[in-house]
């Protein structure tokens, strides 16, 4: 037994080393992929206020009339990636956040569309009637035209049923932009992996919780 002792004291201690040496990878990993991306976003919001000069400022005002569980960083993300990709016609679902519906129809340029299956179009009207100069930019009812842009924060779609509902209807380098707030582990796994087998692009990133980008962007 003498001689199995310092070899199991040899085995414990390569492991722990080898557990230091696993963690001390994915430490100084994420530190400088961190470091990285807050540079690109630091380059990318001075891009933005060449495009628009309130990058920054939501209608607060508005949440006297919408109760919103959204995080702002992830409205004015979505408004932020629609300046930069020069999106115009976008469809935004948003069940029960009639405020990130409204912040980026009044925030964006172009027509913005909603959808009956996710939209409270009596709430938002009844706000509108009473305080339309919070609503300068008129709305529309979605008809399966063509669009640029479909940002989701909420939906009574499913993960898969966005998917194979609006991708076949976005304009060349057009982009469904949806929050994983509220997603399955295993829906959004069960879409990556239809993703990856269909070779099209996308990619899961942050505003201040995780989006699901998906693109037609021609490779």
């Amino acid at each position: 037994m003498g001689w199995k002792t310092p070899l199991m004291i040899s085995a414990i201690i390569a492991v722990i080393i080898g557990f230091a040496i696993y963690f001390g990878i994915i430490y100084w990993t994420k530190k400088y992929t961190k470091k990285y991306v807050e540079k690109a976003q630091r380059e990318a919001i001075e891009q933005i206020r060449t495009m628009r000069n309130d990058i920054g400022s939501l209608p607060f005002e508005l949440e006297n009339y919408f109760k919103s569980k959204v995080n702002p960083y992830d409205i004015e993300g979505m408004i932020n990636t629609i300046y930069l990709n020069k999106y115009q016609d976008k469809l935004i679902l948003s069940k029960n956040e009639e405020f990130a519906f409204a912040s980026i129809s009044m925030k964006t340029q172009g027509k913005t569309f909603y959808h009956l299956k996710d939209f409270d179009f009596e709430k938002y009207n009844s706000a509108r009637m009473e305080k339309p100069e919070l609503f300068p930019n008129d709305i529309e009812l979605y008809s399966n035209q063509k669009i640029d842009f479909i940002g989701v924060f909420n939906s009574n779609f499913s993960l898969e049923e966005i998917f194979e509902s609006f991708f076949d209807k976005l304009n060349e380098n057009g982009m469904i932009c949806v929050s994983l707030n509220k997603v399955s582990r295993k829906d959004v796994n069960n879409l990556l992996e239809t993703l990856k087998y269909r070779k099209i692009n996308h990619e899961i990133s942050y505003f201040s919780t995780r989006f699901l980008f998906i693109t037609n962007k021609k490779s």
